[in-house]
């Protein structure tokens, strides 16, 4: 892929945001094993900005996309959902009956399988939820970009925005077709939307002080402010950007871009690799800092085997490899 066509600090904080939740997600099944820990800590601070991380990116790549002009908003958000949910069904639908069978030591309940189905949260793959959510998020904005034009594009960003706001204050717990999250999770897209729109280039104070100062307030608040969904959206607020500032200092880094042109694959197929490694771990009853380290590694380097082996087999590379493996 020409990264010239690209966006490298994008790609790079896709790198960071794919480190994330790789670690937010590396602890064993029983969180009483670490609770009170270092890494119990860690992991919910983390939870508090990593996912809207992403949002962020979405709504910066999206506000100057012309791919809704160019095909309709038909044929582009058909095009979003094969990408977006056809590596989510293939893995849901390939781990429903063993899943089921580990937990529950029976066959799989219609109940269950219409929950997985409505509720992202409580899917097969219970972090799974961001796809769905994310593809309504693109369906919303998608209509509304077909009403904006450049004479009209501020006042349109400011309206949504705000509708936005609105929206991650009402007090919706409503988690079935993913509604809860994504009222939680528009705000983050439309400020995605107006860093790109205003497109800040000034720099006069060093990336990297920023980006400390950002992580320390961002600490202070979330250790010793009440946790309420003012607090939570100063961090995550606060926290992206310190995100994008430790982007632009680690550059051009190949390694970091890789990782970020395949930041879907690697999202979606770590949590088999973490899941088995987590079984095992919880099986001989690992010590948790052990368990985190190790579910991270194969986390991280499970899926970037399997770009890297399906990469170098031209011979079996097709449409269909692409859209379950999620390559773009």
């Amino acid at each position: 892929m020409n990264l010239s066509k690209r966006y490298p600090k994008i790609d790079i904080l896709y790198t960071i945001g794919i480190l994330l939740v790789l670690f937010g997600h590396s602890h064993s099944s029983d969180w009483s094993t670490f609770e009170g820990t270092i890494l119990q800590s860690a992991i919910e601070f983390v939870y508090t900005f990593h996912m809207p991380l992403f949002f962020f990116i979405a709504g910066y790549l999206f506000i100057n996309s012309k791919s809704i002009e160019r095909v309709g908003y038909g044929k582009w958000i058909k095009e979003k959902s094969m990408k977006l949910l056809t590596p989510y069904l293939v893995l849901s639908i390939a781990a429903l009956v063993p899943k089921y069978y580990v937990e529950y030591h029976t066959f799989v309940k219609i109940d269950y399988v219409i929950e997985a189905i409505f509720n992202p949260r409580a899917g097969v793959w219970g972090h799974f939820w961001f796809i769905p959510v994310l593809l309504l998020c693109y369906a919303l904005f998608g209509i509304w970009r077909v009403f904006v034009t450049e004479n009209n594009k501020y006042v349109m960003i400011f309206i949504v925005t705000v509708l936005s706001i609105i929206g991650y204050f009402l007090p919706v717990s409503i988690q079935w077709l993913g509604i809860k999250d994504l009222l939680n999770s528009c705000v983050f897209f439309c400020v995605g939307m107006i860093v790109k729109t205003l497109d800040f280039k000034k720099r006069r104070v060093p990336y990297v002080i920023k980006c400390g100062i950002g992580i320390v307030v961002s600490i202070i608040i979330f250790q010793n402010v009440p946790k309420n969904k003012s607090t939570l959206l100063l961090i995550a607020l606060i926290m992206i950007y310190s995100c994008w500032q430790l982007a632009g200092k680690i550059g051009k880094s190949k390694f970091a871009l890789w990782i970020g042109m395949h930041n879907f694959t690697i999202y979606i197929y770590s949590w088999p690799f973490q899941a088995i490694m987590m079984a095992v771990c919880d099986k001989i009853q690992m010590k948790w800092y052990v368990t985190s380290f190790l579910m991270s590694v194969i986390g991280l380097f499970g899926p970037i085997c399997l770009v890297y082996t399906y990469e170098k087999f031209d011979r079996i590379h097709n449409k269909v490899f692409d859209l379950i493996l999620g390559m773009k």
